[in-house]
């Protein structure tokens, strides 16, 4: 399965020390662009860091027709085999994402490549997310009707969610260092990247 990916120098060292050591499933396709404001979730700027990654995800839905493609933001880490599981997941769906505070996270989902997906993708691509708080992820919320979609399970693909305490589901697939400001995901990624190890060594 390929997995699609984008980051700008601002995520570089976790794409580099989190992501790309431990995708060991996946074909790599990675993007990446300049900076552009501040990639702070919930800034004004915040719209412009996200355009590069925006056409990197249109980008991953011009696969060949009936491919199923991952997306994953250069915050995450896997721990478990994911493949098997995302088709299981994904079903008869055109895209399951990841959970975020009850609605799709665009930083997580996996998705057939399809007229739906295709149009979902571009319709973001040519949308004007830097009028949303949280950008292409508002966006992929206000157009998921045009595809048939699911969440995936919070305990498989998890993320700690905005002033969560970290207590980690045991045999999570993933983690995703969302709702997180950028000079603490480097230091939550380590953190439970320990927890995991030290829960399969006990």
């Amino acid at each position: 399965m390929k997995l699609y990916t984008h980051a700008t120098p601002s995520h570089e060292r976790m794409l580099r020390e989190f992501l790309i050591p431990s995708a060991i499933e996946f074909e790599l396709r990675i993007g990446q662009s300049e900076q552009s404001g501040s990639g702070i979730c919930g800034r004004k700027d915040f719209g412009a860091s996200e355009r590069g990654k925006v056409e990197s995800m249109y980008r991953a839905s011009l696969e060949p027709e009936g491919s199923i493609v991952l997306w994953c933001d250069a915050d995450v880490q896997f721990f478990r085999p994911c493949v098997s599981r995302l088709i299981e997941l994904l079903g008869d769906n055109d895209l399951a994402a990841q959970q975020a505070n009850h609605e799709l996270c665009a930083g997580f989902y996996v998705f057939r490549c399809n007229r739906r997906t295709r149009n979902l993708f571009d319709i973001i691509l040519h949308d004007d997310i830097s009028k949303y708080t949280n950008a292409d992820q508002e966006s992929l919320n206000i157009h998921k009707h045009l595809v048939r979609h699911r969440m995936l399970p919070i305990e498989e693909f998890w993320t700690v969610g905005p002033c969560k305490k970290v207590e980690i589901p045991y045999g999570i697939r993933i983690h995703h260092a969302n709702w997180c400001r950028l000079d603490n995901k480097i230091r939550l990624l380590k953190r439970v990247r320990n927890i995991v190890r030290s829960q399969r060594s006990s």
